[in-house]
């Protein structure tokens, strides 16, 4: 149990930082950490709250510059999209499904035009419904950070709205994992210290996240997106061919 939550506290915290400084890219570091220690089958279900104490200080942090207009409509749709991915989480092919989410990733961020953006709001809507359904079956979604370097929102502005929109997401998210059965109690000692973590790291996270250039900001954020869609074809690949 004290190595369990050791790994947690430790992912939680980097995640955090991580997530402060350069806005995404968090979240596969606690995935990774929680499947470490747990079955796949918990890892999944932790991820929302595991990582709601970082996404709330980061709301606190950067309340100014959340664009309100764009969570507004994305976490409408990202609920109806995480119910429909809550009724189908157990029943889906991980290493297929790993793999296709490594491919789409990977498109989303090389193989989109460069001229296609999202600077429209109500293209959020469509973008909600599809990352709730991708995130609820995975614990990490690949859209939304994607299509955020798609905008002209400053670095800022992405990390807070963010924020805002997965916040949304993981309530609706954790409330259908408990309806299918899933036991947050059991797993309290694991989530308070991904809360201390969550908070310490967003706070140092934005110290070292006001020195980054925009230019920069979005280079990093995109080869983080990039590596985790590697990530995802590799364990797809392995799964498929049962290594």
């Amino acid at each position: 149990m004290v190595l369990e939550i050791s790994i947690i506290f430790a992912g939680c915290f980097a995640a955090a930082l991580v997530n402060a400084a350069l806005a995404t890219g968090g979240v596969y570091i606690t995935l990774a950490a929680s499947s470490a220690v747990l079955p796949l089958s918990a890892a999944i279900p932790m991820q929302g709250v595991l990582s709601a104490p970082s996404l709330i200080a980061r709301i606190v942090l950067f309340r100014r510059d959340i664009q309100w207009s764009a969570a507004l409509r994305f976490i409408p749709m990202a609920a109806v999209g995480t119910v429909i991915g809550v009724l189908v989480f157990v029943n889906l092919n991980e290493a297929l499904m790993s793999l296709t989410l490594g491919a789409l990733l990977l498109i989303l961020v090389w193989g989109v035009p460069e001229w296609i953006n999202f600077d429209m709001p109500r293209r959020f809507l469509a973008l909600g419904a599809i990352h709730g359904f991708f995130s609820t079956i995975f614990g990490v979604g690949v859209f939304l950070q994607p299509a955020m370097l798609r905008t002209s929102m400053t670095r800022l502005q992405i990390t807070g709205t963010l924020a805002v929109c997965l916040i949304g997401m993981e309530a609706v998210k954790a409330g259908g994992y408990i309806q299918i059965g899933f036991d947050y109690t059991a797993y309290l000692p694991h989530i308070l210290a991904g809360t201390v973590a969550g908070i310490a790291g967003t706070l140092l996270g934005r110290h070292f996240g006001d020195r980054l250039s925009e230019r920069r900001f979005r280079a990093i954020f995109k080869w983080l997106v990039t590596i985790a869609g590697l990530r995802l074809l590799i364990n797809g690949s392995a799964g498929l061919l049962g290594l």
